[in-house]
Parts: structure tokens; C-alpha cells; sequence
């Protein structure tokens, strides 16, 4: 089953109406305001605003990710060669993780001997 190819502004007043129902159900569940019947349709236009949402959702990130951002990348010289090189990836990402990680077990390592050496 194939959803029609709807305009952008139909898409926005979709996810718009999909938040507007989910935030409806919310209030429905911690006020108990409403009445049983009205909950129950909160409930269901949610359920059926995200499932839809949700599919537009996927192919307008699919759209953007193909025809915006790879055109993108494909034009800088150094992002491109960042995602074919692997090499150059494992390293651009692994030192400053490495780094971070080995800083805060120094510190941590530091406060918790400054601690325990307080505590004795």
C-alpha cells in the first residue's frame, strides 16, 4: 500500500495535527478531563496522525539525506574523502573520544583518591 505524494505544506499541517493529537491524549491521560468517549478518538487520530506521519516522516528524511546532504558532501573535498577513507575516519573519531574518555578517568581518579583520602 503506497500513501499518496502529498505537498509540503499538507506534510507540516500533518505533523503539526499528529503533535496536536498526541499532546491532546497527554493531557487526556494526566488530567482526566476529558470523557471516555473523547479519549478514546484523542487516542486514535494519534494513533493514526503518527502512523502516517511517521511515513512521510521516513521519506522526507530519505529526500533530504539523497538529494541534499550527499550532493553536499560529494562537493567538499574533505568531507568526501572522510567517508571513503576509513582509516581517516577510525582516527578523526576515535582521538578526541580516546582523549575525553582518558581526561575524565585522570579527574576522576584524582577526586575520588581526594575523597577517600578524606574520608579515612
Amino acid at each position: 500500500m503506497r500513501f499518496p505524494k502529498l505537498r509540503i505544506g499538507y506534510r507540516l499541517l500533518l505533523y503539526f495535527l499528529t503533535v496536536l493529537f498526541v499532546v491532546l491524549s497527554i493531557v487526556s491521560v494526566i488530567s482526566d478531563r476529558f470523557a471516555y468517549g473523547i479519549s478514546v478518538v484523542c487516542y486514535t487520530l494519534a494513533a493514526v496522525a503518527l502512523f502516517v506521519s511517521s511515513y512521510y516522516l521516513i521519506l522526507d528524511i530519505r529526500y533530504i539525506v539523497k538529494d541534499i546532504v550527499k550532493p553536499k558532501i560529494k562537493a567538499n573535498p574533505f568531507a568526501d574523502r572522510m567517508t571513503a577513507d576509513y582509516r581517516l575516519r577510525t582516527v578523526l573519531f576515535a582521538v578526541p573520544g580516546l582523549t575525553g574518555n582518558i581526561i575524565f578517568a585522570v579527574f576522576s581518579v584524582g577526586v575520588q583518591g581526594d575523597n577517600t583520602l578524606q574520608a579515612a
